[in-house]
């Protein structure tokens, strides 16, 4: 090969190299292309969003303003943005007299739904469990408040647990009841005290379910320079609640807690009383025979009893012992704090009367837990 040929084949490879690196050059910008588009249109969409909003927001807005802040929101929705579909929404919602069920409201919110807009995604739920914008299908319903809950929609618990509670799957009504009520939503409070009780309707769910109503009821009081209100789903469940309360606790009132025990209780319009009758236990020293008699007049707690049997003769060298124990209005507070929750109906006190005077029934114990909580009572025998 001579110094021709050499020279030759020298510039044709240094063409060749300069040739592929134009390639390779316009092929990375040819793949930058759409990121950087999608990255304008983005920074476009987000842009005229806010426009939009600002537009359709304003005060001193006309309807011309109006007019350009919709189609803003349009080409925000065109161009991909998340929230602009949600918008447009709400906004047809109110012109359409379907309202939020009309088709082109419920085309928006769906759209918004499946971009991953929390509170769309909850609003999509709705239309899937009411049947209404939308085919009636829990599954649906389920799916949707899901999305919406991962997205800290915290209504969209409380809407799982209604779903599940009338689907009859109560452990995941409880579980999504539960779940509200730990993010403080006063709904979920309320669906934690019923749903939780009244499928199973048993003493021990009772219990539980009053710890969750006062809770509710805590909430209710701690919205600051606030009157009450009270939601209809929330007025519904309190209904079913208190009616399910009175059923309990008017079953216990007349049954048996034990084959050694019976009751006879009363009820006025504002004191209530009960009685223990028959009840006996067997001790070391011998066999006791308990007759008690509590009752809460004018909000404070007091109890009486007569003691008989071959015990009673044992510990105290009587036949007979007769007792009070009383109480201040402080310390009967204390009491009535320490042993419930929150009792105010007639039937709930009368249920918590009859607590007290069972578990009064083991006068040490009773002793025990008063010195414990610091509880002062005067007792008198003879």
């Amino acid at each position: 090969m001579n110094s021709g040929q050499l020279i030759f084949y020298v510039l044709l490879i240094v063409a060749f190299v300069y040739l592929l690196k134009l390639l390779m050059q316009k092929r990375k910008t040819h793949l930058n292309e759409p990121m950087e588009k999608e990255a304008t249109d983005n920074e476009n969409a987000e842009s005229l969003f806010q426009e939009g909003k600002s537009l359709l927001s304003s005060p001193g807005s006309t309807p011309e303003d109006k007019k350009n802040g919709l189609e803003k929101l349009v080409k925000a929705e065109e161009l991909g943005h998340v929230e602009a579909p949600y918008h447009l929404g709400f906004i047809f919602s109110r012109a359409d007299e379907a309202g939020c069920f009309s088709k082109r409201s419920v085309e928006h919110y769906m759209l918004a739904a499946e971009r991953g807009f929390g509170p769309a995604q909850r609003m999509v739920g709705g239309f899937y469990e009411l049947g209404m914008g939308a085919e009636k299908d829990d599954k649906k319903a389920i799916k949707w408040y899901k999305k919406a809950a991962e997205n800290e929609v915290d209504d969209a618990l409380s809407m799982l647990a209604t779903v599940y509670f009338r689907q009859k799957d109560y452990e995941e009504a409880v579980k999504w009841a539960e779940k509200s009520a730990d993010r403080g939503i006063r709904l979920g409070y309320i669906q934690r005290a019923v749903y939780g009780f009244v499928p199973d309707g048993s003493f021990e769910k009772y219990k539980e379910s009053q710890k969750w109503y006062y809770l509710y009821k805590k909430a209710l009081l701690d919205v600051p320079n606030s009157p009450e209100k009270v939601t209809v789903q929330e007025a519904k469940l309190r209904k079913v609640l208190d009616e399910s309360y009175d059923n309990i606790c008017k079953f216990m009132a007349e049954m048996e807690l034990n084959e050694d025990m019976s009751y006879s209780c009363d009820e006025g319009d504002d004191d209530v009383s009960c009685k223990i009758l028959d009840y006996e236990k067997d001790k070391d020293t011998g066999h006791i025979h308990y007759v008690l008699d509590g009752e809460i007049k004018d909000g404070i707690f007091g109890l009486s009893g007569i003691i008989t049997g071959d015990g009673v003769q044992a510990q105290w060298c009587r036949e007979e012992m007769e007792f009070w124990v009383n109480f201040d209005r402080e310390n009967s507070d204390k009491l009535l704090e320490t042993m419930t929750s929150e009792y105010k109906t007639n039937v709930e006190r009368l249920f918590m009367l009859k607590e007290l005077i069972t578990y009064m029934g083991g006068i040490d114990k009773f002793e025990k837990v008063c010195d414990a909580k610091g509880i002062k009572y005067n007792e008198h025998s003879f």
